[in-house]
Parts: C-alpha cells; sequence; structure tokens
C-alpha cells in the first residue's frame, strides 16, 4: 500500500529582545515547550540530548548556553538528561548543561555495568578537553535518613571494584537534603564500605595499606550518588605547564573558550594577554587532536579492574588519531618578557611549538589580522594595581580591536 508521512511543523522565533532576561535561551525555552515537549513522558527517565548537527564529519554543535536551557526544561519534566554527540568521545560526553550550573566541579559519570566500562574511563580521562574529573557512579538513591544511606552503599558489590588492602578515603557534599553533616556522611559511607568488603573479601582486617581508591558522594535533595573517582588530580593539570605566571587561566577553561570560539584545524588564533600561553596551546591541541591527557597518569591506572593494556590501547590509538599537519596557527604576544619565555616552554611541552608563536608586545600595538580569532584572559583584579589602570588597559584593547 502507499505510506504517507505527516508534514512536520516549523517553529520559528526572532533574535529581538525586548527585556531583560528574554535571550536567546529563554525563547528557546518557550519553543520547545509550544512545539509540545511538555506530552513526552520523561519522568524517571534518562534523556538524550543530540549536541551535533547534522551528519557525522558535520563539525556544528549545540553550543552549551542552549543546550543548558534544553536540559532545564528536561528537568523540570522529571528527566535525567545527558548531552551525545556522533562525532567522537571528546565532545559527546559534556557536561556544561548538567551538574556545571550547581557549582561544583564539572565531571563526567560512567555506568559501571556497561560492556565497555574500562575503555570508556581510560578513553574518557585521556581525551576529555573540558570537564574536570570522570567519575564511575556506582549507585544513585533516595538517602533521607543515614540508614538509609548505609543501605545504598552496602549494596554495592565492592569487592568487585576495591582489593582487601585497597585504601578508601570517603569526600563529598550535601545540598538541599536532610543530611546536611559531611563527616557523619563520611562515617556512615566508610562504615558501609568496610562491611561489605569484610562480607565479600571473607576477611575482619582491611590494612588499607595498598593503592588508594577515592570515593565520593554527592548529596542533592536527598539523593545520593556514590562514585569512585577514577582521575585523581583534576583533568586540568595536563602536564605540560609546569610553572605558571600570576593568575593563570585553568587549561579546561581554556580548551571550553576555545570550543565557544569554534577554533578548527584551518584557524588562525591571536592573544594580545596570552600570559604562559593556555589558551593558545589548547586552542592548538584542539585543532590538532591531541589528546589533553597524554602526559600525565591518571588514579585508574593503578585499580585492578582496569588493565593496564587497556590504557596502552588507548594512548596508542589517542596518538594514532592527532592531525599534526593541519593548518592552524596561533599567535601570542605579552609585554612580559619571563611570560613570554615561559610560554615558548609550555608550549614545546605540549607539543605545539611549530604552531604557536609567542613574542614580547604592548596591546597598544596589537591589530588583530582581518581572518583571525582573538582568544584572550585580560589582567584583572589586583594583577592591574588600580581602578584607573584597570580602565585604561580595557580602553587601549577596545580600540585596538575596532
Amino acid at each position: 500500500g502507499e505510506v504517507t508521512m505527516e508534514k512536520a511543523k516549523v517553529y520559528y522565533t526572532d533574535f529581538r529582545t525586548i527585556a531583560f532576561g528574554d535571550g536567546l535561551p529563554t525563547k528557546l525555552k518557550k519553543l520547545i515547550q509550544k512545539a509540545g515537549i511538555g506530552q513526552i513522558d520523561m519522568d524517571g527517565k534518562v534523556v538524550a540530548i543530540k549536541m551535533h548537527f547534522g551528519e557525522q564529519g558535520n563539525i556544528s554543535f549545540l553550543r552549551p548556553n542552549y543546550a543548558r536551557a534544553v536540559v532545564d526544561v528536561v528537568k523540570e519534566l522529571g528527566g535525567k538528561p545527558f548531552l551525545t554527540a556522533i562525532t567522537d568521545i571528546a565532545n559527546w560526553i559534556k557536561e556544561e548543561g548538567l551538574e556545571g550550573y550547581e557549582k561544583f566541579p564539572v565531571s563526567v559519570e560512567i555506568n559501571p555495568h556497561l560492556d565497555d566500562t574500562e575503555e570508556m574511563i581510560a578513553a574518557a580521562n585521556l581525551n576529555l578537553r573540558t570537564v574536570e574529573r570522570v567519575m564511575l557512579l556506582l549507585a544513585r538513591y533516595k538517602a533521607a535518613t543515614f540508614d538509609e544511606l548505609f543501605d545504598g552503599v552496602y549494596s554495592i558489590p565492592w569487592e568487585e571494584f576495591l582489593p582487601a588492602d585497597a585504601a578508601f578515603p570517603v569526600t563529598g557534599s550535601s545540598l538541599n537534603s536532610q543530611l546536611t553533616s559531611i563527616p557523619a556522611c563520611q562515617s556512615v559511607i566508610k562504615k558501609a564500605v568496610v562491611k561489605r568488603l569484610m562480607k565479600g573479601h571473607r576477611t575482619t582486617v582491611l590494612p588499607e595499606s595498598g593503592v588508594e581508591y577515592k570515593v565520593r558522594f554527592m548529596l542533592r535533595k536527598n539523593v545520593c550518588e556514590i562514585m569512585l573517582d577514577t582521575t585523581g588530580e583534576g583533568l586540568h593539570k595536563r602536564g605540560y605547564r609546569r610553572n605558571a605566571m600570576e593568575a593563570p587561566l585553568r587549561e579546561t577553561l581554556a580548551a571550553t573558550i576555545a570550543d565557544l570560539g569554534r577554533v578548527r584545524r584551518d584557524s588562525l588564533v591571536e592573544d594580545p594577554f596570552c600570559g604562559s600561553g593556555t589558551l593558545l596551546i589548547e586552542a592548538a591541541q584542539k585543532a590538532m587532536n591531541i589528546a589533553p591527557g597524554l602526559k600525565r597518569r591518571f588514579a585508574a591506572e593503578r585499580y585492578s579492574f582496569v588493565p593496564a593494556a587497556l590504557w596502552a590501547e588507548q594512548r596508542q590509538k589517542a596518538l594514532a588519531e592527532s592531525k599534526l599537519d593541519v593548518g592552524f596557527e596561533a599567535f601570542g604576544y605579552d609585554i612580559d618578557p619571563a611570560a613570554v619565555a615561559q610560554a615558548n616552554v609550555n608550549a614545546k611541552l605540549a607539543g605545539v611549538e611549530n604552531r604557536c608563536h609567542f613574542e614580547v608586545a604592548d596591546v597598544a600595538t596589537f591589530a588583530a589580522k582581518p581572518e583571525a580569532i582573538v582568544l584572550t584572559n585580560p589582567p584583572y583584579g589586583e594583577r592591574l594595581g588600580t581602578i584607573e589602570g584597570a580602565a585604561k588597559l580595557a580602553r587601549t584593547l577596545g580600540q585596538q580591536m575596532e
């Protein structure tokens, strides 16, 4: 028989705003609500939000501020949103729209029950640019009392993750929950892990003399998440910045700025306040697809349930996927010769010294090339000494960017 398809409805909005707070993210919320998102049953369900536009190979992504607007609507409908795309792991595991706005460290949670969990742990730690750590989510459950907190932790098969001699410090946080005492929660969680490990390993002694496994908990509105930290030191610790100038920009934030600046393989990027070069180095590594974690180690490399061979395999894969022959170029300028010298050292350690060029220069002489993307972190606060100095510098930069 003949198949007929109903014409799709298309919704439009203009770019004009008539009141404060009526920006495009707000318009997007109204648009998807008008389109009928409220008719979809999302209560308690995991909801994927596709970040990538079009076919594989297309490099356009939904911007984080718009993704956050969609995330907020999904959460209002009771859904559990996550952001996904089809290009590569460094792009599809992004958390800007999830926990980030609650002012907690941006992190990625991995489900321990997937077939390729161990591979994902290694790949995520090695490749993610804009998140701070990778957590193995072991349990999520309601915990309004200490008994509920204990029972949820005890139900986790800790013996499958931690050997009998493992050290396992417990840290965490609580927000808008009945259980507000962090030390008390730590004590209860520790006791539950101890009891489960003693049962699972059939022992009465846990010396905690072996490898450290960092247990983290997060209580939000009486819902508890129990996680295992697979990263160790935050992912902003790339390994190439041995020394930094005053008030350095975190590498993860610099990578996010490069993302928002739409840095591509053939981009020309300039920074009139380059400091120790972080912005341009991160932009170069993004353009060249150099995995940010190649020069450091991770906590999970010592975990017994993640094979060492798997880490070696993922490192080789990341190296093979680097694109060292791209057309990207970056130029950084700073009035401080020591900063420029440090930027050159950092670029060499990061493997992008042939793409990043640094010179001593005053912002008053800066003239951005017409085709350049300008990314910068101007001096601020105590670094400028006076309000007058800050105002003068802002005027100078504005004049040079006209």
